[in-house]
């Protein structure tokens, strides 16, 4: 049986897309990832980014799914490259200035 989980949030078109890392998290699968949605007039004005950092996490039978969300608009792009994901006491660390 084939599951799948599209990026999708109601009333946001997403522009890019891209994959932090996949990690074990106790009994859990946690898949980070993010994206950048079509800015508004006033984020062009304001040379903002709608970004989102995304959390998916799974059962180990992916019968499970779950999904946290951190928005936040910026001026600059985050770029996996640039990042440094792990995790740390049942959390997730993510530096985007590594």
């Amino acid at each position: 049986m084939l599951k799948s989980y599209p990026l999708a949030m109601q009333g946001v078109e997403f522009r890019g897309h891209g994959v932090t890392g996949i990690y074990e998290m106790g009994e859990r699968i946690a898949f980070v990832h993010f994206a950048f949605a079509a800015p508004s007039e006033q984020n062009i004005a304001a040379k903002l980014t709608p970004s989102y950092v995304l959390l998916d996490t799974f059962s180990r039978d992916f019968s499970e799914h779950k999904r946290s969300v951190l928005a936040y608009e910026q001026r600059e792009i985050f770029f996996a490259a640039s990042a440094l994901c792990y995790p740390q006491d049942g959390h997730f660390v993510l530096n985007t200035r590594y």
